[in-house]
């Protein structure tokens, strides 16, 4: 457990920016927005987009919101892992559901369920001819993707980087100097 401290100056009034559910970063008022870049800078170098983000860029939202329609009609097709592919799967939407790359079959992926079963799939799966959605889309939300999405806060938060020092608390959060004074920060 960790205390409810602003990870970069230890004020006890804080807000909490989420990258997935119980992981992110506490940030007071003052660092809320430097908590907003250190956790985008996380997901860039870890391959994940937020969906609640996603839905709010071009290229993706277009996707995002036709895998919606389509889901919600009972029109959407997955192939399961056996190879059976079924029809009645949808986009899990809440609001910590990620895009990400799956490690294994190094491509982006999209946690998606029929109900019972939840599973993450490969975005060009809907580029097959079988599953009613423009393909347009598909492609363009790959490559919206691949570009990287948060890759201007990683680059953000590299320049204000300086060496760290491991932290207990976690493995990724250490001590930095910003503007001569020794913050705590989420290193990707």
């Amino acid at each position: 457990m960790r205390q409810s401290i602003c990870d970069y100056c230890s004020r006890d009034e804080v807000v909490y920016v989420t990258i997935q559910y119980l992981f992110g970063i506490l940030a007071c008022s003052d660092h809320k927005e430097w908590a907003v870049r250190d956790c985008n800078a996380y997901m860039h170098k870890n391959n994940m987009v937020k969906i609640k983000d996603a839905m709010k860029i071009p290229g993706l939202a277009e996707c995002l919101a036709e895998l919606n329609e389509v889901g919600e009609r009972g029109d959407l097709i997955v192939q399961r892992s056996n190879g059976d592919i079924e029809k009645g799967w949808s986009v899990v939407n809440t609001s910590y559901d990620c895009l990400i790359v799956n490690e294994k079959i190094n491509e982006w992926t999209i946690n998606m369920t029929n109900g019972t079963v939840q599973k993450y799939v490969p975005l060009r799966w809907f580029l097959d001819s079988r599953v009613p959605v423009s393909h347009e889309h598909v492609k363009r939300s790959i490559d919206v993707l691949t570009k990287g999405v948060y890759k201007n806060d990683y680059f953000k938060q590299l320049e204000h980087s300086m060496e760290a020092k491991d932290v207990v608390e976690l493995p990724c959060i250490g001590k930095a100097i910003l503007n001569g004074q020794v913050v705590r920060a989420l290193f990707p």
